[in-house]
């Protein structure tokens, strides 16, 4: 939630203790007593949303830092990989050319270059092993290719769930707005004769502003010196 959502969310929640408060004048029957059940209601959905909210974006931070490490890692098996081919083409030239590095390091760009590597050193594994490759590289490198891919499905599922919170945070606040509109037509009609519970009620719905910084004022010339 932004500092605008939080505000609201805030104002949701003293309108619903203004409604537990006063329940005895809003039957859940009449209009009164069903739009205070649906702020009541986006309470609770936001109250949820947000908690989704927040892990989605802890989750997606999390994966970031977990795709880095796995590309890191699956980057450096393809450098050996084509170290050792550099050295391989001595003997047969043009070898180089099968395992250049991908220039790009992005997603599915890596993964597709890894398997690439894959298939190509299959029928050259004794000969890389001859070179001292270790002789599970290729088991390594499915394994390295396998853990990159689960950090892209897990980053978009984490990014998936954040968006989906955050559009159902936007429509639970417009939910709440219309229900609070109706409130204080409803409220104000009911408590015309009370001074002090629309009093409790202006206080309840209001919703703080965020101070604007006082902007600076220009600086002036300077004052005129003493000295000729």
């Amino acid at each position: 939630m932004d500092n605008s959502e939080m505000r609201r969310f805030d104002m949701f929640t003293r309108l619903r203790d203004f409604g537990a408060e006063h329940a005895d004048a809003f039957p859940a029957t009449t209009l009164g007593g069903r739009s205070f059940a649906e702020i009541n209601a986006v309470v609770e959905a936001l109250t949820s949303q947000t908690v989704a909210q927040s892990s989605g974006l802890a989750a997606a931070r999390q994966s970031i830092s977990g795709k880095a490490t796995a590309r890191a890692a699956l980057r450096d098996e393809l450098e050996m990989i084509t170290r050792t081919a550099r050295a391989m083409a001595i003997d047969t030239p043009g070898l180089d050319d099968k395992f250049r590095l991908p220039r790009s390091d992005a997603g599915q760009a890596l993964v597709t270059a890894s398997r690439t590597f894959r298939a190509d050193a299959e029928p050259l594994k004794a000969e890389f092993i001859a070179h001292d490759m270790p002789e599970d590289f290729l088991e390594t490198l499915d394994s390295l290719i396998g853990d990159f891919e689960q950090t892209l499905v897990s980053r978009h599922q984490s990014a998936a769930a954040h968006v989906a919170a955050s559009a159902t945070i936007d429509a639970e606040i417009e939910r709440g707005m219309n229900a609070a509109r109706r409130l204080d037509s409803i409220v104000r009609n009911k408590f015309h004769n009370d001074p002090g519970l629309l009093a409790a009620w202006e206080s309840a719905r209001h919703i703080e502003r965020v101070p604007h910084k006082a902007a600076k004022k220009p600086a002036g010339p300077p004052p005129p010196s003493d000295k000729p």
